[in-house]
């Protein structure tokens, strides 16, 4: 599979899954403790914070609402393979094509997209536990700062690949 047809496969994955995951997830952000939905969930950054989300959630009476955010957490296992990846395939593209620090810069992005996958994976394998009743301190510190780290991670990474890509076309269009 060639690099053009593989991105297009990883955004489309990751496009369908962001879907999917907005439209699973409004049930987990109709709380005001969870205004969020699951990423109110993922930023908690204390066991009361967490145990009270988890708490509204458990009190909703007619559906059961954390066996939704299980359900919801494990989707977000198939989001994150896509996302990580598609980050990394842009990245590794812009790093053949560039030079010099911005050579450098593309590719320690592309490792650090796979590094928030990773955190990504830490930090569900941590809410499943809490969603499962074992809540702790240091998980739900740990659970938050996977999140805070993979947030920022993807958010440099999504900036540097648009610097990337207005840069390819300014240099395109004074050609």
């Amino acid at each position: 599979m060639n690099q053009k047809v593989l991105q297009l496969v990883l955004l489309a994955g990751t496009l369908c899954m962001l879907l999917v995951m907005r439209w699973h997830g409004q049930l987990l952000s109709s709380f005001p403790e969870s205004p969020a939905g699951i990423v109110s969930l993922e930023l908690a950054k204390s066991r009361a914070q967490t145990d009270s989300i988890i708490s509204a959630w458990s009190a909703y009476p007619s559906k059961d609402v954390v066996k939704h955010a299980i359900q919801n957490t494990r989707l977000d296992f198939l989001f994150l393979l896509f996302y990580s990846l598609l980050l990394f395939t842009l990245c590794q593209t812009f790093s053949f094509k560039q030079k010099g620090i911005t050579r450098t810069i593309s590719h320690g992005l592309a490792t650090g997209s796979l590094l928030a996958g990773l955190l990504d994976v830490m930090e569900n394998l941590l809410l499943l536990e809490a969603l499962q009743g074992n809540s702790t301190p240091a998980g739900a510190w740990l659970a938050w700062l996977f999140a805070t780290v993979k947030f920022a991670l993807v958010g440099i990474i999504v900036l540097w690949l648009l610097y990337c890509y207005l840069s390819r076309f300014l240099k395109r269009r004074s050609a």
